[in-house]
């Protein structure tokens, strides 16, 4: 096999193996409390955020929930905010730095 060759076959395993993580992840569930671990909060918070519909579930049985990884990352990237200061918060920072720096 020229080099060519091997490395038309190593790009096509790489992208073959991401799609197989991918899935792999999508496949993976979690129990209630690596969800509760992973967001901070209580076991009851994510037992409601399933009641309200907030947070998708797997009911393997009368007593066990299970979490997708992904519905879990999207939730999280759903509640993800940014910060942009406003007008006023920019005009108080420049008034607080010029006073210190006249403080010297």
């Amino acid at each position: 096999m020229d080099n060519s060759q091997e490395r038309k076959y190593k790009v096509k395993w790489n992208i073959k193996r991401n799609e197989s993580e991918v899935a792999e992840n999508s496949l993976r569930l979690l129990k209630i409390s690596e969800v509760s671990k992973i967001l901070g909060i209580s076991k009851r918070t994510v037992y409601n955020y399933v009641k309200e519909g907030k947070l998708p579930c797997v009911k393997l049985s009368n007593r066990a929930l299970r979490f997708k990884e992904t519905d879990l990352m999207k939730l999280i990237s759903e509640r993800t905010i940014t910060y942009e200061p406003s007008e006023k918060t920019d005009f108080i920072a420049k008034r607080v730095l010029e006073k210190i720096l006249k403080r010297g």
